[in-house]
């Protein structure tokens, strides 16, 4: 409540002579936030006792709640954008309660010797990963705070849609990590640990990658099949972030097995890397390449990341990630996948079936090709 406070009073002003107003979007956008962060408790509950179930009938209901208001404010009540934000609040409001629900049944309140002992062990563990998810949203929003002061709204329309399809590749990462972490967790300090974490890194890699090659692949495809003919060039941007959020999700193992083993106060080092990496990098390239300068800069500020986990990481133990391996892997298939985007055939269909088949031979090809 008094980070969500003091946004209200900071943004208002930062954003003072902006294409984008405070008012409504970000005041509607911060209260959504706000209440997506009480769904953290639930979810985080049913992850801990494995209960796959109630998670995802949990997680499934918001989207539907999220998506079928926002349909029905979008396009049946012609709200436009801001049936977005609406829709996503309304969701937001219906699921709260049923968040509380949940927290008023498995929570125990008190307050004794052995309760304060308890919250300043979760604080001291906790706090970092706060500071350090402040510097992730940093990073994630550097981008378009400079963009809006060096380009015209159609282009940042552009940028929006092929962010957004790319970010697919972000949210299965997010998917994994979440399916992952328990098991990190669980064998954290077992005889061993190194092969089963390296095995895990090494399939998460050959999933994200083989989804990010389908995704340069058929980027021109998909936008033209999802979105209107202004936003064609939208497939290079989708091209670019599925590099980056690519190398993010590579990063997923790495930084689970650093919270696993208590080294959360890393962490914030390690965003803060990423995060001026990026701030730098967009300030750099967007007055000069527009759009398609900050989705390289995504890319950058993506791998210094990645350098920033592995060192932290291998001083802290004996582990030893080869993630050189990795990205020399990714290069390759990204390449491959870059060439299978060139081919321009005069019918839609023919087009996905021909790059299709030249995909499904090259991902078949990569798993023997990896190291």
């Amino acid at each position: 409540l008094f980070f969500l406070g003091l946004t209200f009073v900071i943004m208002p002003r930062f954003m003072e002579g902006t294409q984008v107003p405070f008012e409504p979007y970000m005041r509607l956008a911060l209260t959504s936030v706000f209440i997506e962060i009480i769904a953290i408790v639930p979810l985080t509950y049913f992850r801990i006792h494995e209960k796959a179930a109630a998670f995802v009938i949990l997680s499934f209901s918001q989207f539907l709640l999220n998506a079928g208001l926002s349909v029905i404010l979008i396009v049946g009540l012609r709200w436009g954008i801001l049936g977005r934000y609406y829709g996503q609040l309304g969701a937001n409001l219906v699921m709260l309660i049923t968040y509380l629900a949940v927290i008023w049944r498995v929570a125990t309140f008190r307050w004794d010797r052995h309760a304060l002992t308890t919250l300043r062990e979760a604080l001291a563990f906790t706090m970092p990963m706060a500071a350090a998810a402040l510097l992730t949203t940093i990073t994630a929003v550097s981008d378009r705070i400079i963009l809006e002061r060096y380009v015209p709204v159609s282009l940042l329309g552009i940028y929006s849609v092929g962010f957004s399809l790319a970010s697919g590749i972000q949210s299965l990462a997010n998917g994994i990590y979440k399916a992952i972490e328990p098991e990190v967790f669980r064998i954290a300090g077992d005889i061993g640990l190194e092969d089963r974490l390296l095995n895990m890194k090494r399939y998460i890699v050959l999933i994200l990658t083989a989804v990010a090659c389908a995704a340069v692949s058929l980027s021109r495809e998909i936008i033209i099949l999802l979105a209107r003919p202004a936003f064609i060039d939208s497939y290079i941007i989708m091209s670019l972030v599925a590099v980056s959020a690519l190398i993010q999700g590579t990063t997923v193992p790495i930084s689970t097995y650093l919270v696993a083993i208590k080294q959360t106060r890393s962490v914030p080092m390690i965003c803060f890397a990423g995060s001026a990496a990026s701030v730098a990098l967009n300030i750099l390239l967007i007055p000069r390449f527009g759009i398609y300068g900050a989705a390289i800069g995504g890319i950058g500020a993506a791998l210094a990341t990645l350098f920033a986990y592995v060192f932290v990481s291998e001083r802290s133990s004996s582990l030893r990630w080869r993630c050189g391996v990795d990205l020399r892997f990714i290069a390759v298939a990204l390449a491959g996948s870059a060439l299978i985007l060139q081919l321009r055939l005069p019918w839609l269909s023919a087009s996905i079936a021909g790059k299709a088949a030249l995909l499904g031979a090259w991902l078949l090809f990569l798993p023997v090709a990896r190291p």
